[in-house]
């Protein structure tokens, strides 16, 4: 993706990569950690993932990888998951994927990367298209995090579940390990 956007991005500005790189990653480093106040982090996130990594299954951050490692991480940070401090399977970016969550190709590359059959992985994500569809389009599981008033756009969409990420939490209650 990164070498994708460079094709298309620094020619569309008259410029050359070397000479921008350098401003982005000054920008990164110095103005993107100021809008940190404009996140929300989601309270229960830290212990969820937690309890994931107890059950022994992979936890993948399959965020959209339209920025850098950098601006990804931050992010995670901001959230209470730094990933120092949690044994992230894979971290998705822009630097390191070459599709994005607008093709089912993407969550194949996550499964291939990390060792695993798709169906053997569950995608947890808030975003109907990009999170469920195109998980389940490339042969994963998903749960979808929507508030109880949000109809399932598609009933004939087979979901593990959906709910709260509190809910999720609770899905593999009774479970020894439940799929990673």
């Amino acid at each position: 993706n990164e070498e994708a956007f460079a094709a298309v991005f620094y020619p569309a500005l008259g410029h050359e990569r070397e000479e921008l790189e350098p401003i982005f990653r000054r920008f990164y480093e110095e103005v993107f950690p100021t809008l940190r106040g404009l996140t929300r982090p989601i309270a229960e996130a830290p212990a969820v993932v937690h309890r994931v990594l107890q059950l022994g299954c992979d936890v993948v951050i399959a965020t959209n990888p339209l920025f850098p490692a950098s601006a990804i991480e931050q992010r995670l940070e901001w959230a209470g998951l730094p990933p120092a401090q949690f044994p992230f399977a894979l971290i998705t970016t822009y630097e390191n994927m070459h599709a994005t969550k607008a093709r089912p190709i993407y969550y194949r590359e996550i499964a291939d990367r990390i060792g695993r059959a798709p169906e053997d992985c569950l995608m947890v994500g808030d975003n109907w298209r990009w999170d469920v569809v195109h998980a389940l389009e490339a042969g994963m599981n998903a749960f979808w995090i929507a508030a109880p008033e949000l109809s399932v756009p598609d009933p004939a969409v087979d979901l593990v579940g959906r709910g709260t990420l509190v809910d999720f939490s609770r899905l593999g209650e009774g479970f020894d390990r439940p799929a990673s």
